[in-house]
């Protein structure tokens, strides 16, 4: 893309996951990102505390200006007062409505090898499946949900010992990455593309907490996966009798048996399962 003048973009995105891209952006390209559009402030964290999103504190950190729109119908005006070369949206946490994605460019890095695991919670849904691999897809947005066509991709490995955080971490970090090359890609117009397969895209859903209840009646490995996907928060859970919740942080399969090896008692710091069965009967 040949520019008369300096690059400038948009960048869209809430939570910590969002953050590495950013920083990177602002690092990489000092002055390029003319606004941050985020989600409104929000009760977060264990004290609940109405606070701004990561991203917007980040930027903040940078002095760039915050929007917060409440609504999809506010971001247009925003790009058209800013007239953006590149809208970069990563976990922005609201759809873009047509009118943005035909008037301005907007890529999404999304957190699976798509059209694998389109939706709202991939890094939670390969951990729960037992996939070996995820990654990270940037995609044209247009109006549909995950479906534009394919600027990028590049595969992560997931490890017997990887759970939601260092999957979660990992991926923020490739994403980061990869949106970088993505830009040097675009300013040299050397961008490249291709659609997706229809036929092959699988979908994710929002996750309850009802999710992370643990059915000790299951498969081992089901058990198993099921901790490493909430892991090590919000953390999967059993409820023993007298309704006391037991949160398994850290489990293993032996010999096709789930065995716990880290678990969080209600209202208690995390500790061996060794040690919390000094004091309890096995939970199963």
């Amino acid at each position: 893309m040949n520019l008369d003048r300096a690059f400038r973009c948009i960048f869209m995105g809430s939570p910590e996951f969002a953050v590495p891209t950013l920083l990177e952006i602002a690092h990489a390209f000092p002055g390029s990102v003319s606004a941050v559009l985020t989600q409104p402030d929000a009760p977060r964290g264990r004290g609940k505390r109405v606070s701004p999103t990561p991203v917007a504190e980040l930027a903040d950190q940078f002095q760039i200006p915050i929007y917060k729109p409440t609504s999809k119908f506010d971001i247009l005006p925003i790009l058209q007062r800013y007239e953006p070369d590149l809208v970069i949206v990563v976990a922005f946490g609201m759809i873009l409505p047509r009118a943005v994605t035909d008037n301005f460019f907007c890529i999404n890095g999304h957190a699976s090898l798509l059209p694998k695991y389109r939706g709202a919670a991939p890094i939670h849904f390969a951990l729960l499946n037992g996939e070996t691999e995820t990654g990270v897809t940037l995609i044209a947005l247009n109006e549909v949900m995950d479906a534009g066509e394919m600027l990028a991709k590049e595969p992560l490995p997931i490890g017997p010992k990887d759970n939601l955080g260092t999957t979660h971490d990992a991926l923020s970090h490739l994403c980061a990455e990869m949106t970088i090359s993505f830009i040097n890609d675009f300013l040299m117009d050397t961008m490249q593309s291709e659609p997706q397969v229809e036929d092959e895209a699988t979908y994710t859903r929002k996750l309850t907490k009802a999710d992370a209840q643990l059915d000790l009646s299951r498969p081992a490995i089901d058990l198993f996966n099921q901790v490493r996907a909430f892991a090590p928060s919000p953390g999967a859970f059993t409820i023993l009798p007298g309704g006391v919740v037991l949160k398994v942080i850290e489990a293993e399969v032996v010999d096709d048996i789930f065995v716990p090896v880290t678990v969080k008692p209600e209202g208690k710091p995390s500790m061996p399962y060794r040690d919390y069965l000094l004091g309890h009967p096995p939970i199963l």
